[in-house]
């Protein structure tokens, strides 16, 4: 039928496809298998275990510009770490970064190669 115009009540059958049969992308997350909540997906080691310590930013004594100075946090995300290593204390491992709000899993599996924990 070509160079007919169809009339906007008509469809062609071969172009309906019932959602049911509609296939969409399988998408891998990263998670890990039998993680049980988001915080659980974070790993305590860094991401390249042969990075230079000295380059690496002491995330229990650093200053807001060292903070700064990590991918993805602001003024007001080294602020807030700030002020939450001062009210609750040290930072033990990568989880507790989360807790920080603003910090999420995404922004901590980030800057875990370029911070350590003393």
């Amino acid at each position: 039928m070509y160079g007919r115009f169809r009339t906007s009540g008509e469809l062609d059958p071969s172009q309906l496809i019932k959602r049911s049969e509609r296939k969409l992308p399988s998408l891998d997350y990263g998670h890990k298998e039998g993680a049980s909540s988001v915080t659980e997906q974070i790993t305590d080691s860094p991401a390249d275990s042969n990075a230079v310590e000295k380059n690496k930013v002491k995330i229990n004594s650093a200053t807001p510009a060292e903070l700064i100075s990590l991918a993805g946090i602001g003024p007001t995300l080294a602020e807030r770490i700030i002020e939450y290593r001062e009210a609750i204390g040290k930072f033990r491992n990568a989880k507790d970064l989360v807790k920080v709000k603003g910090i999420g899993p995404k922004n901590v599996q980030r800057i875990l190669s370029q911070i350590e924990f003393d």
